[in-house]
């Protein structure tokens, strides 16, 4: 397996805001105005429910087939499409679907019906998210990149994920789920000969990412209300993953998890 890297900037505290499908389509809408995007063509990949924190189950499930293997599971979408052309997409966000025809699991009375599939009416909310953009213009991801002889990074993809946002250190144990909404730039290689603080720096300053900030801020700003004392001891705890001072207002925040 490969190294990979995603560049998280993410929602760091607060109460987790309430998300509308058309709020997604209005994102979408200033991300695709930037003019940063290469191609015409994105991913999404929707769930409804009562609210993005009803639960902390993440997207990502397994299920235990022998002692020493785990099998990664397809994850139930409401919504599931591929390739979808950004006008496509920003359609299907504005006006999306109310319900799905699924399997009937269950039959109480199955000699009074044939029937074999039933209706499943959807929330209005956004309970869990995925958007893929694809690969940013090679003018915006150059800075966020390199190549060497000894390694390679490329920091090419842009996503937006609402879902358990979690950040992990290679040379450390410890996964800390930290929030629930995140943009990423992503892409194979890893940081090396830069190192951690570096990267973040370079990402904090990139002008378009910035312009991808303010987006978020705009649209779904942290709380106000400064940490408590047992935020501050967790950020003291997550090491080189917490870049800022322990004691830093809510708001959006960048971190890095790589994978080797």
């Amino acid at each position: 397996m490969g190294s990979y890297t995603s560049a998280i900037c993410y929602r760091a505290g607060g109460f987790p805001p309430m998300v509308l499908a058309t709020d997604l389509a209005r994102f979408t809408e200033c991300i695709l105005a930037l003019g940063i995007l290469d191609g015409d063509q994105m991913d999404i990949q929707l769930k409804f429910g009562k609210a993005i924190d009803q639960d902390d189950k993440s997207t990502h499930e397994e299920e235990q087939v022998s002692q020493f293997t785990r099998l990664m599971l397809e994850y139930d979408w409401h919504i599931n499409e591929h390739n979808l052309k950004h006008a496509d997409a920003v359609a299907l966000l504005t006006h999306p679907p109310t319900s799905r025809e699924v399997p009937r699991k269950h039959h109480i009375l199955p000699q009074l019906s044939s029937a074999k599939t039933q209706i499943e009416t959807f929330r209005q909310h956004i309970y869990r998210a995925r958007f893929y953009y694809g690969m940013l213009k090679e003018e915006v991801y150059r800075d966020i990149c390199h190549e060497s002889e000894s390694n390679y990074l490329q920091l090419t993809d842009l996503s937006f994920t609402i879902d358990l946002v979690e950040l992990n250190d290679p040379q450390e144990s410890g996964i800390f789920q930290v929030g629930w909404m995140e943009f990423s730039v992503h892409g194979n290689g890893y940081l090396f000969p830069w190192s951690y603080e570096s990267t973040l720096e370079i990402l904090r300053h990139h002008p378009a990412l910035q312009q991808v900030l303010a987006i978020c801020r705009e649209m779904w700003p942290a709380t106000p209300t400064p940490p408590r004392r047992d935020h501050i001891a967790n950020r003291a705890r997550m090491g080189k993953l917490w870049a800022e001072p322990v004691d830093a207002p809510f708001d959006w925040y960048w971190a890095i998890n790589e994978t080797y």
